[in-house]
Formats: structure tokens, sequence, C-alpha cells
């Protein structure tokens, strides 16, 4: 059922509610494994081998599971896991997996949920570390409700949601965990200020703005240190301001009262924001304080809260030594989640990796390893403590 040309099927599983199992043999010629029968539960699902891929025949499988073995908290399922086997075989070249999602009523929405199917993404199930994996996305397909990915090796997939669970609850929010509010704070000529999202435990210290001059300040992408890239565009968020009556104290220094105090807010990018007020704060005695509060909130739907992981970037190789190599990258910034990164590594030149190590900063050093030897290294980033990204891209060091 459902097999292209180089491999022959059969049948197996089946189920009143329809078929959990294809097998199908393929060899050198490539071919295609697909569930067509709509009664089930996995129904599209298949997997796509490339001609030259396999040097002899091989039995691929493609079946239902109930596998949700260290599931994420974070994590809504969107589809089935379906498992393809033989578990752990691994291709020198990429095969394509075919993994449906639960839209049955064809409105763009996951059952289930308030969030559109643009979200939809895919997971593996990673035996090296227990945990289930980030896999990119290779195409959408909402006619067949669809998800496809490229992969080298089988396992567990399935389609997946990176959201709260109260996301999934109402079609809109508004604030709540996702209502930021920035403070500058002039007191004693103080340039910082302080960022927070509400209802998530978090009192996020942003750093510094740039202040352009007495009346005017900037805050960019290195000031916000990754804040919006978790959350949301600045450019969907309302704005507004408020001085805070509790902590302010303004006299004739500056000529204003509370209410004559302005401010201006312009966003002139996704992670830009330019602030301006009527007053020279740098007049003020070092007595006096003056702090206003801006803040951004947002009523957009689910979709554009996406909390997918991300992939580590910039992995480096630092110092080389004998027995040992220096590897570090950027570290990532996440509102709803400690993050901590599993280390791989490969002795056969990037054909096949273990995990090495977990690490709780951005960087590693890998000790007694054997000198004049090539070794490779990708990171994932792990949320959670049980979802993690897919692989940073691989980097080499050969010791001394």
């Amino acid at each position: 059922m459902g097999c292209d040309d180089g491999g022959s099927d059969e049948t197996g599983g089946g189920t009143p509610g329809g078929i959990t199992q294809l097998d199908a043999v393929i060899g050198s010629a490539g071919g295609k494994v697909e569930i067509t029968d709509p009664a089930s539960p996995i129904y599209r699902a298949g997997a796509y081998i490339q001609p030259d891929i396999l040097s002899e025949d091989t039995s691929i499988s493609v079946s239902w599971s109930e596998n949700r073995e260290s599931w994420s908290r974070e994590t809504i399922a969107a589809g089935e896991v379906i498992r393809f086997d033989p578990d752990g075989i691994r291709f020198d070249e990429p095969v394509r997996l075919f993994l449906p999602y639960k839209d049955d009523d064809s409105d763009g929405i996951v059952d289930g949920t308030e969030i559109d199917e643009d979200n939809v993404r895919a997971m593996f199930f990673n035996t090296e570390s227990g945990m289930w994996k980030d896999v990119p996305v290779s195409a959408l397909n909402t006619e067949e409700n669809i998800i496809s990915v490229e992969t080298n090796h089988f396992s567990h997939y399935t389609a997946a949601i990176y959201l709260a669970g109260e996301c999934a609850q109402s079609e809109t929010l508004y604030a709540g965990p996702y209502y930021f509010t920035l403070y500058f704070d002039f007191r004693h000529g103080s340039d910082s200020f302080r960022a927070a999202v509400s209802g998530v435990g978090v009192d996020y210290n942003a750093g510094n703005a740039v202040i352009a001059d007495e009346s005017h300040a900037i805050l960019e992408d290195d000031g916000f240190r990754g804040l919006f890239d978790k959350v949301i565009d600045a450019r969907q968020w309302t704005w507004a301001w408020a001085v805070l009556p509790s902590v302010t104290f303004l006299t004739k220094n500056v000529a204003l009262e509370d209410d004559e105090v302005e401010v201006g807010i312009v966003v002139t990018g996704p992670t830009s924001v330019e602030f301006s007020w009527n007053f020279d704060y740098r007049q003020m005695a070092p007595d006096e304080t003056l702090a206003v509060k801006f803040s951004g909130s947002t009523d957009t739907l689910c979709r554009l809260l996406d909390r997918s992981p991300r992939m580590p970037q910039n992995v480096t190789i630092g110092t080389v030594a004998e027995n040992s190599i220096d590897i570090y990258w950027d570290d990532i910034v996440c509102l709803y989640s400690n993050i901590s990164y599993n280390m791989y590594i490969s002795e056969d030149g990037g054909d096949t990796f273990s995990l090495l190590t977990i690490s709780t900063e951005p960087r590693v050093t890998v000790s007694g390893l054997d000198t004049g030897t090539s070794y490779f290294f990708k990171v994932t980033a792990v949320y959670h403590g049980s979802l993690e990204s897919a692989d940073s891209q691989t980097v080499s060091g050969t010791t001394l």
C-alpha cells in the first residue's frame, strides 16, 4: 500500500480503527512507504528513500507508537508519534520523512488548540540524550496537513508545537505572561534600566540603554540581549508610558510637574526602540528621583509567541593543547526556561556522534584526548531539562 517502484509492501499491525504499521522492502532503486488508509491514526505518514542511498534490499517500516518518554511539559502534540524502522539505521545521504498533524476541519488551526498550523514543528527521540529533539522542518503541506523533514537516521518522530499549555487554551493573550515592562530610573544621573516579563517568574536585567543626549535614549538589540527575540517583534507591541509616582519627586530644577512630563516612543525595528522626554535629567539633584515606566503588551495570536528551541550559534574552537580542546559558543537567553547544553563528539570524521558532556555554561574544555588527533564537535541547547534543540554547526579541532 502506497509503495513506489523499488519496494514491495506488506501490511501488518492492522486494527479495526485502521492500519497502524506498514512494511516495505526497498533497495538501491529507492522507494516510498506511505500509510494511505484514511482510517489510520497516522494517515499520510511515510518515508521516501532516494535511489542509491541503500546498497541492498532493506525492510523499512512505518508504524504508530505510544512513545512519549521524557515528553516536555512545554510541548503540545500536533500529531501522533511515528516509529521508523530499523530504529537507529543511518544513511549516507538524507532521506525524507512525512509527519501528519491534526487539522481535520481544515481551518488552518491545529485541532484542540487555537494555534495556527504554520507553527507546527518536528521532533525525534534522541536515544543518546534521552530527550525529544527539535528537527528543522523542510516543508509544510497545508493541503494534506503534513510536515516533512530530512534526516540521516531513523527513530521515533512526531509533529509538535513548542508553546506553554495555557497558550493553547485561548485564542488571544492579553498582557498576562507576555506583558513587557521597561524602567528608566534617573536617580543620581543613572542611565540604567530593568526589564521584566510578568507571570513567568522573571525579573530580567536587560542591561543599559544608550543615552544619546539629555532627553533621548536608544535601546537596540545589544541592550535587549535577546529579550525580544524570545518574546515578539517589538513592532507588534502596543507601547505606553507612565511616571511612577511612588519613586518620583520633581522640583523646580526641571521646572515640570508630574502631569507635564512628556515621553515619546518610536519603534524603529523589530529590536530597536527610541525613547525621548521633555526634560534634562542631568539637572536633577542627587536626592531627587524620576522613574518612567515604558510598557508594551500584545493581544496577538499564540502563533506569534513561538517558544521553539534555538540551536547554539557561533560554535568556535579556542585553545588547543596536547590532550584538550576548548570550545565556546554564544549564550542563549530564554525567559521561559533555564538553558543547559549538550556537547557531542565524533572521532570518525563527523560520521557519528556521541553525547560527551552536559554544561550549564556556553563553553566546555574537553580533556583526556589523544595527542595529534582530530575531533569533531557539535552542541545543542536543552530547554526545561527535557527539550533539545537542533544541532549547531559542526566544528573540528586537532590536538597538538
